[in-house]
C-alpha cells in the first residue's frame, strides 16, 4: 500500500494523529494523500515504521529504495527500472 491509499483510509482525526506522531502537519499529509507532495525520505522512514509495515520504504519512496530487498525487487521490477525523475523539490 502507497501512503496515499493509507492516508486515504484514515479519517481526519486519525491523520492529524499520525501527523504528530511522525513530526510534520495534517496540511502535509493532505498533500501526500491528494498526491500534490511525496514523503521525503527521512519522513519516509517515520511513515513506515508508524505504520507497523503496512506500508514499506519500497513503496513509499521507490525513486530511493526500490529493489533493497527480494520481494521488493521482483514485485516492483517494472518500476525499479525506470530511471527516477527530479520532482522540482516537492520532497520534504
Amino acid at each position: 500500500m502507497n501512503p496515499s491509499e493509507y492516508l486515504k483510509s484514515m479519517s481526519q482525526r486519525e491523520r492529524a494523529s499520525f501527523a504528530k506522531k511522525i513530526g510534520t502537519t495534517l496540511g502535509y499529509l493532505n498533500l501526500i494523500r491528494s498526491g500534490y507532495r511525496r514523503l521525503g525520505p527521512s519522513l519516509a522512514k517515520k511513515f513506515v515504521l508508524e505504520t507497523g509495515g503496512e506500508v514499506s520504504l519500497e513503496e513509499a519512496r521507490p525513486d530511493i529504495w526500490c529493489g533493497s530487498s527480494e520481494s521488493s525487487r521482483v514485485a516492483h521490477k517494472e518500476r525499479c527500472d525506470q530511471p527516477a525523475v527530479a520532482d522540482g523539490g516537492k520532497d520534504r
